[in-house]
């Protein structure tokens, strides 16, 4: 059975308070990584990036700090949306094997127990409020990208888009994902083509 330390940094996201900074407080310019001694978001300067890690960063597009993948360049792929699911593993803790033990011993030592004995990798779930949550069950990495509203899962190292019958689009609400479409019409104002975006929902 594998050490309760393989699921440690999982233990670190989910048993402090919440990570959550108000946006204002952030800086654009700054990538940040958890930081759990202090409990809260710590920057991490640009040579220190690991390519492939779960980082917040800012994105111009949503006006918004987001959670993404680093990629090469010192860029970011995704802006993670709620739903999506990632290996605790993929995240850039940087703390001693020792003190994610004393964290955990403060903060849940039942949970701890708990995941030890689940002999499997460990996903955390970002909910709504842009929280990372503990997934008690068998899962792949997922992601629900606000840039696209599109929806990837990974098979192996296969990325799989998600799809239903009107399309590859998605919305979440009320914490569910609900099939969508996009339609562009064109409309006349003073004088002027103007190209609008109307999101078509379809519910159950």
């Amino acid at each position: 059975m594998r050490s309760a330390i393989r699921f440690i940094p999982l233990l670190i996201l989910i048993c402090l308070p919440a990570f959550v900074q108000a946006e204002d407080a952030l800086d654009r310019n700054s990538v940040y990584r958890v930081n759990p001694p202090a409990r809260q978001l710590r920057t991490v300067p640009q040579g220190e990036i690991k390519l492939g890690f779960v980082y917040k960063y800012f994105n111009p597009r949503l006006s918004r700090h987001v959670w993404g993948i680093a990629i090469e360049g010192g860029k970011f792929r995704y802006a993670f949306g709620p739903g999506s699911m990632q290996p605790a593993d993929r995240f850039d803790l940087r703390i001693s094997d020792r003190l994610r033990q004393q964290i955990i011993e403060e903060n849940a030592p039942a949970l701890s127990r708990g995941i030890e004995g689940l002999g499997r990798d460990v996903f955390v779930q970002l909910d709504a409020n842009d929280q990372w949550q503990l997934y008690l069950s068998t899962s792949i990495p997922k992601v629900f990208d606000l840039m696209t509203n599109r929806r990837w899962e990974w098979h192996g190292n296969r990325r799989v888009g998600v799809l239903h019958t009107q399309g590859p689009l998605w919305t979440w609400q009320e914490g569910h994902y609900l099939p969508m479409t996009v339609i562009y019409l064109t409309q006349s104002e003073n004088n002027q083509p103007r190209i609008i975006r109307i999101a078509r929902i379809f519910r159950a």
